[in-house]
C-alpha cells in the first residue's frame, strides 16, 4: 500500500513539472516581412511567402515588439508588417549582382559562394513606400543577426520579382572565357526570397552542401536571364535586352574554415 502511494506521488510531481525534465519543441522560424514596395509579374504565385498575402497596401508594424530592442518589431518574430506591392505584365528593370562577384573580395575555392541578383524597376514614375530595416545586432553573419524596425516609411524605387528568372553558372574552359566546359554547374530557374532587410532578391547558395559541390579554382561564367522584364542597366556585362552575364575567378583556398564568400 506505501509503495502505490508512493508511485502515486511521483507520478502526480512528474505531471505537474514537466518542464524540468524535457525541454519543448522549438518553434518553427518566421519568415521575413516584405519592407521594400515591389512588384511581381506577373503575379505573386511563386513568389517568396508575404508574411500578409493578402494586404497590398502598406501595412503598419503590429506588436510584439522585439523583447530586447524596445520600440522595434523584430524581422522572424510574431510582429508583422508589410510594404506596398502590386502586380504587373512587364517592367524595365536595373540588375545589380552582389557585391562579391564584383572584385571587391577574393572568391575562394572550397567554400560557399553566394550568388545574388537584385532587379530594381528603371523609369517608374512614381517611387513605393516601406518601411526601414536596420541591423540591432552585430553579427558578421547576417543570418544570425537580429534585424528590426521602428516603424519609419522610407520611399524607393519598386523592387522587382521575374517569376521565369533563370541562372546558368558555367566553368570556363580557358581564362578569357571564350569557350566553356559542356556540364554547367547550375541551369535554370532559380530561387528568391525576401532578405533580412525586407528585399525581394534572387540567390543561389552554391556549394553549402559541402566541398565536393564546392567551386574549384578556375574562371567561371554566371548568366542572369529574364522572360517577363527588360534589363535597361546592369552593374555586370550585357548579352541581351533581357540578358546580363559576369566573369569570375576563383583562387585556391588558403586552407581552414574561414568565411564564406557572401555579399
Amino acid at each position: 500500500m506505501k509503495k502505490t502511494l508512493l508511485a502515486s506521488v511521483i507520478i502526480l510531481a512528474l505531471a505537474a513539472t514537466p518542464t524540468v525534465f524535457a525541454k519543448g519543441k522549438p518553434t518553427a522560424e518566421l519568415g521575413n516581412n516584405l519592407s521594400f514596395a515591389t512588384i511581381f509579374i506577373p503575379g505573386t504565385a511563386g513568389a517568396p511567402t508575404l508574411r500578409l498575402p493578402l494586404v497590398s497596401v502598406l501595412t503598419a508594424p503590429s506588436p510584439p515588439e522585439c523583447t530586447q530592442f524596445p520600440g522595434y518589431y523584430c524581422q522572424k518574430t510574431e510582429a508583422t508588417w508589410q510594404a506596398e506591392w502590386k502586380t504587373a505584365t512587364t517592367a524595365s528593370v536595373a540588375a545589380a549582382w552582389g557585391a562579391n562577384l564584383l572584385g571587391d573580395a577574393p572568391l575562394k575555392a572550397g567554400k560557399p559562394i553566394r550568388v545574388e541578383m537584385g532587379l530594381t524597376e528603371s523609369g517608374g514614375v512614381l517611387p513605393g513606400v516601406g518601411y526601414v530595416v536596420v541591423k540591432l545586432t552585430p553579427e558578421l553573419d547576417d543570418r544570425l543577426a537580429t534585424y528590426g524596425t521602428s516603424g519609419s516609411m522610407q520611399s524607393t524605387s519598386f523592387a522587382v520579382w521575374d517569376a521565369s528568372a533563370e541562372l546558368l553558372v558555367q566553368k570556363c574552359a580557358d581564362p578569357d572565357c571564350i569557350n566553356t566546359t559542356v556540364i554547367p554547374i547550375t541551369s535554370g530557374s532559380v530561387s528568391a526570397e525576401i532578405n533580412s532587410l525586407g528585399k525581394v532578391v534572387y540567390g543561389f547558395n552554391w556549394g553549402t552542401g559541402g566541398k565536393a559541390g564546392a567551386a574549384e579554382p578556375g574562371t567561371y561564367r554566371l548568366t542572369f536571364t529574364t522572360t517577363n522584364t527588360s534589363i535597361a542597366s546592369t552593374n555586370g556585362q550585357v548579352c541581351g535586352p533581357q540578358c546580363t552575364y559576369v566573369i569570375i575567378e576563383v583562387t585556391q583556398s588558403g586552407g581552414g574554415s574561414g568565411p564564406p564568400n557572401r555579399p
